[in-house]
């Protein structure tokens, strides 16, 4: 925009990282502050923008030009600060106490402090309450029955040796569990990593656990 408007310069940052079907948004703040808000939590960000889009080339009906405020503060007519360069960004630790279900903070080198939202949980609540990093690893439990499982996550996956009883899937107080009709039959479990496979009557049992949900898929 030229004439009596004046220059308007607006920046908007997104930090995007793609991974395995999820988005992460990464913004910073140099107040001492994070940023939390996903852009899930901004749904009409598009729409304000455009409503002061067309507030600028408004008019008061009289044909003169209308002074709009800026939200940042600023007039119009006023020029736009000269933009800052900031150093590299270093973290030098998570902020744990800061942890959410989908998001952590980090404090940078220079002191600022940066939020990694993510759009699927990346923390679970231990049996104190606390936010922990969520793993997915399956790991032997050390008991009778359900021999392998994974409880560092926001549910609980249980992996038995016999037919009658394959699975146990536990949350929030309740649980189902899975298994083959007929009578039990030892089998055991191949674990690796996040995935447990039964070699069962020909085909395979394959259970994958993630941070979203236990799968199960027969090959």
């Amino acid at each position: 925009m030229r004439g009596r408007r004046g220059p308007l310069a607006a920046v908007l940052a997104l930090g995007l990282v793609l991974g395995t079907g999820s988005w992460v948004y990464v913004a910073t703040r140099d107040d001492g502050d994070a940023v939390r808000a996903s852009a899930s939590e901004e749904p009409g960000l598009l729409d304000r923008l455009g409503d002061a889009a067309r507030g600028l080339v408004g008019s008061d009906g009289g044909g003169r030009a209308e002074t709009v405020p800026v939200p940042a503060g600023l007039e119009v007519s006023q020029p736009a600060e000269p933009g800052r360069k900031w150093p590299a960004q270093k973290r030098v630790r998570e902020v744990a106490a800061k942890r959410t279900a989908n998001g952590k903070v980090y404090q940078l080198s220079d002191g600022r402090l940066q939020a990694e939202m993510s759009a699927v949980p990346v923390n679970y609540r231990d049996a104190k309450g606390t936010f922990q990093p969520i793993d997915t690893s399956v790991k032997p439990t050390g008991r009778a029955g359900y021999v392998q499982g994974n409880a560092t996550n926001t549910f609980t996956s249980l992996f038995g040796d016999e037919t009658d009883e394959l699975v146990r899937f536990e949350k929030d107080g309740r649980s189902i569990e899975l298994g083959l009709p007929g009578a039990a039959r030892k089998v055991a479990p191949k674990v690796s990593g996040s995935t447990v496979t039964y070699p069962v009557d020909g085909v395979e049992l394959v259970y994958e656990v993630s941070s979203t949900e236990l799968k199960e898929k027969i090959v």
